[in-house]
């Protein structure tokens, strides 16, 4: 038996909307044909609230939307988000705002789908008394053929569903601009509160009089930053552009939440343009 596995783990992030996929693709068996299977889930992200010494119950649909009869395997683990915003699952228990180990599976951890065939698993959060803030784990689901014929290649699946635990009127929001790189060409902002934050910025361009110039947009606006953690913001310009001076560049960094725009942090440094665009 021979294993080839490639993961890959997708966020793309909008103003109130959140998109993250999980996918893990197996390969089992030696030569000849695929045997294919599809393993759908619902809900993929689920944002819940709970209070301190509070309870919620929640599902998870399964669908089998392949053609062969499959087994799919139920586990939990934790996710963080990279200064690139690219997704890294983790143990249980493996991340400072683990939400995984406050999670139980309530039936069997292995699950027999037809083709065809739904399924909702139930599951149990319970949030012990005292704690703050926020917590981030996921719901993994890997799928495999139940019988894989001699002399073919089986394709198995991972896929999941993310949970975002907030616990209600127990939110510090805060945010730092750690660095500007004119070098790198790139802006590090870090999360310093206890929740998680979609984070948007701008930048304004002066003249050594201070007058406005430019003013410009991260590409990766709005992106999903989790506590402490950390995000790089390239800097979307061509300093060639600019006649050879001095320049002020101001960073500007908000969350949105809810309905409301939080400003985060401001931060200025000068810099110089030399002939053909040099810093």
């Amino acid at each position: 038996m021979r294993e080839l596995s490639l993961f890959k783990f997708c966020p793309k992030f909008k103003p109130n909307q959140l998109k993250i996929c999980l996918l893990l693709l197996f390969l089992f068996g030696g030569e000849g044909a695929f045997s294919q299977i599809a393993l759908n889930i619902s809900p993929p992200i689920l944002e819940v609230e709970v209070t301190g010494g509070g309870v919620r119950n929640f599902q998870i649909e399964l669908i089998n939307g392949g053609e062969e009869e499959i087994t799919v395997t139920v586990d939990l683990a934790d996710f963080l988000l990279s200064p690139e915003g690219n997704t890294e699952l983790k143990g249980k228990g493996e991340t400072s705002f683990s939400l995984s180990e406050w999670i139980t599976t309530k039936q069997d951890k292995q699950i027999i789908l037809k083709p065809g065939e739904k399924k909702k698993v139930g599951f149990e959060l319970r949030v012990p008394r005292g704690e703050r803030g926020a917590r981030y784990g996921v719901v993994v689901f890997e799928a495999l053929p139940r019988e894989i014929p001699r002399g073919k290649i089986a394709l198995g699946i991972r896929t999941g569903s993310l949970i975002f635990l907030t616990i209600p009127r127990t939110e510090k929001i805060g945010g730092e601009i750690k660095e500007i790189s004119i070098e790198e060409g790139k802006v590090t902002f870090q999360n310093t509160g206890n929740t998680h934050l979609e984070v948007e910025g701008s930048l304004l361009v002066k003249n050594s009089e201070g007058k406005i110039i430019n003013r410009l947009r991260f590409r990766e606006n709005p992106s999903l930053v989790l506590p402490q953690g950390e995000r790089y913001f390239s800097i979307p310009w061509d300093k060639r552009s600019l006649l050879p001076g001095i320049y002020l560049l101001e960073v500007r960094m908000s969350a949105q939440r809810g309905r409301q725009l939080i400003n985060l942090d401001r931060r200025e440094i000068e810099f110089e343009v030399l002939e053909g665009g040099g810093k």
